[in-house]
């Protein structure tokens, strides 16, 4: 179970960095880049909840996934409309 939760954790910050690299460049006007660089945030935060306390964080995997993956996905579509 450890391991499931290190690699969602190691997962969410990578996404989350990586998105956070591509935020700048990936919205033609400037105010659609907030949403991008908010699910940067969301993601980012996701995997450093989890990294740092994997022994509770297996506890409530589900709960902190159904966050991460709620708040991405509105983020995303929200974004989406906007672009």
């Amino acid at each position: 179970m450890t391991t499931l939760v290190l690699l969602f954790g190691s997962y969410a910050l990578v996404d989350g960095v990586f998105s956070l690299l591509t935020a700048p460049g990936g919205g033609r006007r400037r105010e659609d880049r907030w949403l991008l660089a908010l699910g940067c945030i969301v993601g980012v935060w996701a995997g450093v909840v989890t990294l740092r306390s994997p022994a509770l964080s297996a506890a409530v995997l589900v709960f902190l996934i159904s966050i991460w993956a709620g708040g991405t996905g509105f983020l995303r579509i929200a974004a989406a409309i906007r672009l």
